[in-house]
């Protein structure tokens, strides 16, 4: 009997090894090319071709019997050249192992760990954790998820992933479709954060399986470049009324309050409420009416409830919008649709939207336009112009730390600073 691994010619009969061969070794009679992976009745898949140069064929076994199909059908893609039918087989039965193992408890039998694939991993973080998630929140997981499925496969074994394939495969598709860094970050978080659940929660893992390895990008912020001066920030916030009122309310709570865009943007019209405060200036008692806008904890960073209050021209301004028929109608202090609409719309305006208002103000103001810098430019000229730390502290929901760092340095501070070392140097 012939050894399965062996190769009888048909011509000579002789016995030929490996099973690889490419003509006989006795009578040069040239082999068909073949190919196989695996081992016989567990695994075994092979790439072959039926005629001289003809299309390469892949024959495989599995529950339904003996299957075979040529590579072109199977993958829906011309496949003619035999190194890419040799790295399909090899995936068909490394895949085929890891199916049969899980399938079969071999792995718990053996006491060694039981695989689990990409698509499982995030089938269960998904279950687990997505009711904790905000609505877009779970609308960037999911799309974080369609990327790394894809990418990756739902069928690849988590032990198969490593930092290294992770980098690649993002490379790969961030030049194809030139994201930023910032981007690229996005889905490099999402990716180590998710293996680390295998290994932390799922115990799927071994430590020195997980991603934290993948590096990713350092993006520097120049803090002087995405701050609005005193002087831009006014400019802008006088511009922006004319051109849209939820954009101009946008800026004043960036600037008067300290707050972020989307914390700003999903605000209720309930959140707005008048309060009288007595305040004593230039040491006279004066009852003053202020508009107070709270922010629930949930838009919070730090999930903590916050309070910014309003006088003069910004107070005027957000109440203005208030009375547009979109806002009485929606409930939603910037509705999506057209402030003059009654009808219902069912989400707040976009911060693409508010971001390409704030654009047209900048060329009306004569504000040079910076990449990167949206409504928070504003938080850092509050940080910049507030004189009362703890109570621009209060009114933004940040701490003393951030705000120092938000804050830039006045010119007239440096100017009065260089005259006090220049004293110092006269002795004076």
């Amino acid at each position: 009997m012939t050894n399965p691994r062996h190769r009888k010619c048909p011509g000579c009969a002789a016995i030929n090894r490996p099973y690889e061969v490419e003509t006989c070794s006795k009578c040069g009679h040239v082999f068909l090319w073949r190919r196989s992976f695996g081992r016989k009745g567990y695994n075994r898949v092979v790439v072959y071709e039926r005629t001289q140069g003809g299309p390469l064929w892949v024959r495989w076994w599995d529950r339904a019997g003996d299957n075979r199909e040529t590579l072109t059908n199977l993958a829906d893609v011309p496949i003619t050249r035999r190194e890419q039918a040799e790295r399909i087989g090899k995936r068909m039965s490394e895949e085929q192992r890891s199916r049969r193992n899980r399938t079969s408890g071999l792995s718990q039998v053996l006491g060694l760990p039981e695989r689990h694939t990409v698509g499982e991993l995030f089938d269960q973080i998904h279950r687990d954790r997505s009711h904790d998630w905000s609505q877009k929140w779970a609308r960037d997981q999911r799309r974080y998820r369609r990327f790394w499925e894809t990418t990756l496969g739902t069928d690849t074994d988590l032990t198969q992933v490593t930092p290294g394939l992770v980098s690649r495969v993002l490379a790969k598709e961030a030049q194809a479709k030139e994201w930023s860094k910032k981007t690229q970050n996005h889905y490099l978080n999402a990716a180590v954060e998710t293996w680390s659940y295998a290994q932390t929660h799922l115990k799927w893992i071994r430590p020195d399986q997980n991603l934290e390895a993948v590096r990713r990008h350092r993006i520097q912020v120049d803090n002087a470049d995405i701050a609005y001066t005193q002087i831009e920030a006014e400019a802008l916030c006088a511009v922006l009324s004319g051109i849209d009122l939820r954009a101009a309310v946008c800026a004043e709570l960036s600037y008067v309050g300290g707050r972020r865009i989307n914390a700003i943007r999903t605000l209720q019209t309930a959140s707005y409420r008048t309060e009288d405060r007595i305040l004593v200036l230039d040491g006279e008692s004066m009852r003053r009416q202020f508009g107070v806008v709270t922010f629930p904890a949930k838009t919070d960073k730090a999930r903590k409830k916050g309070e910014v209050y309003l006088w003069g021209h910004a107070k005027a301004l957000l109440e203005e919008l208030l009375g547009t028929p979109a806002c009485r109608a929606s409930g939603l202090l910037l509705p999506k649709l057209d402030l003059e609409s009654s009808s219902v719309p069912d989400d707040p305006v976009t911060e693409k939207v508010l971001r390409s208002w704030l654009r047209e103000a900048e060329a009306q103001a004569g504000v040079r336009s910076v990449r990167g810098r949206s409504y928070h430019g504003f938080n850092r000229a509050f940080a910049t112009v507030a004189a009362d730390p703890l109570a621009a502290s209060g009114q933004s929901g940040k701490t003393l730390a951030t705000l120092e760092r938000y804050r830039q340095a006045l010119p007239d501070e440096k100017a009065a600073l260089a005259i006090q070392i220049d004293s110092l140097r006269r002795g004076a």
